[in-house]
């Protein structure tokens, strides 16, 4: 082959090489690379420690004997981590061009050695799981890409099971109210045709009661003034007694399903309402800056008077790009966030602030409700009053 073929063979192929060059995606440094799958592993094996916690806490709800609200409280931090885990799981991108297929493009390119890179990738790592505890990490992709099939197989059978029981668990729930209320209902409604009845039998029994009053008035005036004959009191007809006799059945029914009523309200309420205090505790605290109406120290977040709708709390730190964990600008939420370990105050479940909990809510909801409740009860206890005109003993 002479030179002149030899230089076009050779300028043939480095065209061809630059091709090559223009074509890959555009790499990240060796450093950031490495950084990435160190962090998408500890991410991974994170997963795999909640999953476990899971596994730990789902017999729970299939060996207890408590009615639908007892286990509310515990069946909501596994519903919430069980959501977590149905996220991707790094180091699987969706490109395979990313992260493991990445080296050896690098290596190729000459951007960085096979040996540099084979002592970079053998440093050792540590992660922590669920309960803050040091593990050695594992980043070699042989080792990693079979956890990762199994934890995805194992996320979406658990997935599945809590979505099972919840379902269960709500279709038990509207089964009680269903009953409960129907129940109330007829209830009621016999008390309201109990008290027709009832108005129906005081109106004729009065009526005779003042025929017989006129004519016992018609006689005295007949008889001689100043006769001796002790006058009695005029007693209730036998038809008033038992109207009243009636009654008083009726309205400790009425108390007796008021009281259940309370009773199921208290036990529905999943905590305290939220409370709208002015004021910080800690002196370092007087310049914080209240997230929703950007007040400085006058109240805490979770206080705020004037944005006090969780719904609107949240809309407002989406807009501004603000975690709903941390309260901070820019913060991704996940198990970076600085205080993505804390729990809400209100419900005791992580992965939420507790200024943008909802069961305060639900629970001054609940408190409206016994309130109302509580007013009939004590309007229903003026039975009190018939019990004395009949000299019967209370039984309330």
């Amino acid at each position: 082959m002479s030179s002149f073929h030899r230089f076009e063979e050779y300028n043939k192929r480095k065209y061809d090489y630059n091709n090559l060059l223009r074509a890959l995606p555009k790499l990240p440094e060796p450093d950031a690379l490495l950084d990435k799958i160190v962090d998408g592993c500890r991410d991974v094996m994170y997963k795999c420690a909640v999953l476990d916690q899971l596994h730990d806490e789902i017999p729970f709800f299939f060996r207890t004997n408590e009615p639908w609200g007892g286990v509310g409280a515990r069946r909501a931090p596994c519903r919430a981590k069980s959501r977590k885990l149905r996220t991707p799981l790094p180091p699987t991108p969706p490109n395979p061009q990313d992260l493991y297929a990445s080296p050896p493009i690098l290596v190729a390119t000459r951007r960085i050695s096979q040996a540099a890179w084979d002592s970079m990738i053998a440093q050792p790592q540590v992660y922590y799981d669920a309960e803050g505890k040091k593990h050695k990490l594992t980043t070699d992709q042989d080792s990693m890409e079979p956890i990762i099939d199994d934890q995805l197989k194992a996320i979406n059978e658990l997935y599945m099971t809590i979505r099972n029981m919840r379902a269960t668990a709500l279709n038990e729930e509207r089964a009680m109210r269903d009953t409960t209320q129907e129940t109330m209902a007829k209830t009621i409604s016999a008390i309201q045709s109990s008290l027709e009845e009832m108005s129906s039998q005081l109106t004729h029994g009065q009526a005779h009661s003042r025929e017989c009053e006129k004519q016992r008035r018609s006689q005295d005036v007949d008889m001689a003034h100043g006769s001796d004959m002790e006058v009695e009191e005029p007693e209730l007809s036998a038809d008033e007694v038992k109207a009243l006799e009636y009654t008083r059945r009726t309205l400790l029914a009425k108390i007796h399903v008021l009281g259940i009523r309370i009773h199921s309200l208290e036990q529905e309420k999943p905590c305290q309402i939220r409370e709208y205090i002015s004021g910080v505790d800690k002196k370092e605290e007087t310049t914080m800056r209240c997230t929703f109406c950007g007040h400085r120290g006058k109240h805490y977040s979770d206080s705020c008077p004037r944005i006090r709708d969780s719904a609107r709390r949240k809309t407002l730190l989406k807009r501004q790009h603000r975690c709903e964990i941390c309260l901070e600008v820019g913060c991704m939420a996940d198990s970076r966030c600085s205080k993505y370990w804390n729990r809400c105050f209100h419900c005791n479940r992580m992965g939420h602030h507790s200024a943008i909990c909802d069961w305060p809510e639900k629970a001054e909801k609940i408190e409206d409700e016994i309130r109302e409740t509580l007013g009939e009860l004590r309007k229903a206890k003026k039975v009190s009053v018939i019990c004395r005109r009949l000299g019967i003993r209370e039984d309330l």
